[in-house]
């Protein structure tokens, strides 16, 4: 049967797009809101389903089916193997590079796969590296003949089907490798570190680290955008349906949802389909919703300043949560379900005002030019490579100009052992104007 599995909606560009899974095959749709004056059509090749805003307005959104194949029909193919496309960048002895806030990744293609970040120790600049997986010449001519010889033998078969991946949320066909014997784990010194390389067709791409994630604990999958898998024309990508949803108020909701246009109104949008009249409309509920922001705000502060409620981030397979005054912790799921805890800092009052004391510069700034405070979290789980407790520096940070409810988290690792975790919010704009001079804040204020 038809049906819509997941709705994700995606206001992109004065376009409402949604990204659909549709019996485990992708679609995109555009969003119309029909007028008052318009009705639903009853067609067989139409499916209605309800739907309702967090504000509960209520729309009837009809589907159109779309029947068109999602495969690129593929002529007979003779011609180079994917690793033998592949094999250009091993022999030309190509890297790719990736830089991200703290760490910077390195692959030589058909070689190694490292992480590395470069550290002040005062006057001193110290490298800290891990090799995340390699290959040795041996290694990497018996993996090109054992993939060389497997599709040979698909082509012998009319079907010659590949095996598919979703990156980003598009099918592709890929090309895997794996890359191992890398560094030793800190968790596991028995254990040494792996990826598995996915190469995928890009034509506007050049051989880019596209994506890099620890799935488990020293297990990374890092994905390869690189134009000559587009050379094979069963590498290439999936052409993805496109079709309309069109959605028709129910009883008094309004013809478009609320938060849909105030995010226009506040992004100040030229498009025609918000007539003037209608944005009026709204103005009224949008001044009752800034009235109450404040009210929201002073409880998830008391909330959040109190220990109450604590928050989370991360991503791939290690998350870390926040508990303001209390403690950071890390943690992650292995493969059944069991969760790993490592704690990176607690809160101690002396620990942190000799912190302060031993780091001057840490203090607040005046409140007139005050946009971040910073606290120390000390005596965390013990390292195995240093043998020290863990600790982590907190910087909250005032994020001015976005809408109340944004956050952005970071945690990054600045030495063995030494954290740094980044919190940055509208709603900490008022708050560290209370910090006292050792960064630390009264909770009754």
């Amino acid at each position: 049967m038809y049906r819509v599995k997941i709705l994700i909606f995606l206001f992109l560009f004065g376009k409402t797009v949604c990204v659909c899974n549709i019996e485990n095959s992708n679609q995109i749709f555009d969003i119309k809101w029909a007028k008052f004056s318009e009705t639903p059509k009853d067609q067989d090749n139409l499916e209605t389903m309800k739907i309702a805003s967090s504000l509960k307005e209520n729309y009837s959104c009809v589907i159109t089916k779309n029947t068109t194949d999602n495969f690129i029909d593929v002529p007979s193919y003779k011609g180079p193997t994917a690793i033998d496309i592949i094999q250009y960048l091993f022999n030309k002895g190509i890297c790719s590079y990736r830089s991200e806030p703290y760490w910077t990744y390195e692959l030589c293609h058909g070689k190694h796969i490292r992480q590395y970040h470069e550290i002040f120790d005062g006057p001193r600049l110290k490298f800290k590296q891990y090799n995340l997986g390699k290959m040795d010449p041996k290694e990497q001519e018996i993996v090109i003949e054992k993939l060389r010889g497997e599709e040979l033998e698909m082509q012998k078969n009319s079907s010659f089907n590949l095996p598919f991946k979703k990156f980003d949320n598009k099918e592709m066909h890929y090309v895997e490798i794996t890359m191992s014997d890398g560094s030793s784990c800190e968790f596991d010194k028995n254990k040494f570190r792996e990826s598995k390389i996915y190469y995928i067709c890009d034509i506007e791409a050049n051989h880019d680290i596209h994506s890099i994630e620890e799935v488990v604990s020293c297990k990374y999958e890092v994905v390869i955008s690189t134009p000559l898998l587009c050379m094979h024309p069963k590498y290439r990508p999936r052409k993805i349906p496109k079709s309309v949803i069109t959605c028709y108020a129910i009883g008094k909701s309004p013809r478009i949802p609320y938060n849909l246009v105030k995010m226009y109104m506040d992004r100040d949008t030229k498009d025609k389909s918000f007539k003037s009249k209608e944005l009026v409309k709204y103005e009224e509920k949008r001044k009752f919703e800034l009235q109450n922001t404040m009210h929201v705000n002073s409880e998830a502060i008391t909330d959040f300043l109190s220990g109450k409620n604590c928050i989370s981030g991360g991503t791939g397979n290690w998350k870390y949560e926040f508990c303001y005054g209390k403690y950071i912790n890390q943690y992650s799921y292995g493969r059944f379900g069991m969760k790993t805890t490592t704690c990176l800092g607690k809160f101690n009052l002396e620990k942190h005002i000799d912190w302060i004391k031993s780091n001057p510069h840490k203090r607040p700034k005046t409140v007139e030019t005050r946009s971040h405070i910073n606290q120390f979290y000390a005596n965390g789980c013990v390292s195995n490579v240093t043998g020290r407790p863990r600790q982590t520096e907190v910087k909250l940070k005032c994020m001015e100009n976005s809408s109340g409810n944004a956050l952005v988290m970071y945690l990054y690792e600045t030495n063995v052992g030494e954290y740094l975790l980044g919190i940055e919010a509208p709603i900490l704009c008022h708050v560290i104007r209370l910090a006292d001079e050792n960064g630390l804040i009264p909770v009754k204020s």
